[in-house]
């Protein structure tokens, strides 16, 4: 699973709007259009640590879809 789909599925999955994912992140409503639209695919740590505790999901758990996510781009960590 790729973060877009993630924080997409995760959001639903709570009947949450992005404008409610927002508030309750302090991250806009625009950059999580963006994350969702996969116009900005890799978030910052900051961004994950705030999307973790909006979803009261450990940060290493979304941490590990962020690397398994980048690690399989082109130009990520293995050199693809």
């Amino acid at each position: 699973m790729d973060v877009p789909e993630f924080v997409r599925l995760e959001r639903e999955k709570r009947g949450w709007t992005q404008k409610v994912l927002a508030a309750r992140t302090g991250v806009s409503v625009s950059a999580i259009n963006r994350i969702e639209r996969e116009r900005h695919p890799v978030v910052s740590l900051v961004t994950a640590m705030r999307l973790g505790q909006g979803f009261q999901i450990d940060v290493k758990d979304l941490l590990i879809v962020l690397v398994g996510d980048y690690r399989g781009k082109k130009g990520g960590w293995d050199g693809r």
